[in-house]
């Protein structure tokens, strides 16, 4: 939805490919949290206000994303 969206911006031309972004928000514990699985809902996700910020993707994504996902699984 923020791709098609976007398309209607002036500066849409210099965004890369929607892949290299990611959601980012702050957690109730004070970190910055990124938001690499899309079926998560933001009460499961309980950030510390209700603002996402869309940043371009630092490090490797499938790491990250075995991270979220072991994180979820033992509670963290």
């Amino acid at each position: 939805m923020v791709w098609k969206n976007a398309r209607n911006e002036p500066l849409f031309s210099a965004l890369s490919d929607p892949d290299a972004y990611v959601f980012t928000c702050i957690n109730m514990t004070a970190e910055r949290e990124e938001l690499e699985d899309e079926q998560r809902r933001l009460c499961d996700v309980q950030p510390f206000m209700p603002i996402l910020r869309l940043v371009a993707r630092e490090g490797d994504r499938v790491e990250k994303l075995i991270t979220t996902q072991i994180s979820l699984l033992i509670g963290k």
